[in-house]
């Protein structure tokens, strides 16, 4: 979204009014594109390297926890789901 945004921003500031020439908006464009292009480049280095700094180890030792308080709050809400089915259809 932000690629699109950024872009077409641009876009409307290099083709600007009727009088440019088409030289100069196709200039312009690729100027754009160009700089979306490097700016999509580094934000994937950012990516590799925080990949890079990822330890192994904690990706293949998660543990899934469960709390009681997510307990409590599960039942909670299947309980107030089934009153409120119970008191619509009339139990």
């Amino acid at each position: 979204m932000e690629i699109k945004n950024s872009f077409i921003e641009g876009a409307r500031a290099a083709i600007g009014g009727n009088k440019i020439k088409l030289k100069t908006k196709i200039k312009g464009l690729s100027h754009i594109i160009v700089s979306l292009l490097v700016n999509s480049f580094e934000k994937i280095n950012d990516i590799q390297s925080l990949v890079e700094n990822v330890n192994p180890d904690e990706l293949y030792n998660y543990k899934f926890k469960i709390f009681i308080r997510e307990i409590v709050v599960v039942l909670g809400f299947i309980m107030l789901t089934s009153a409120l089915l119970m008191v619509e259809k009339g139990y």
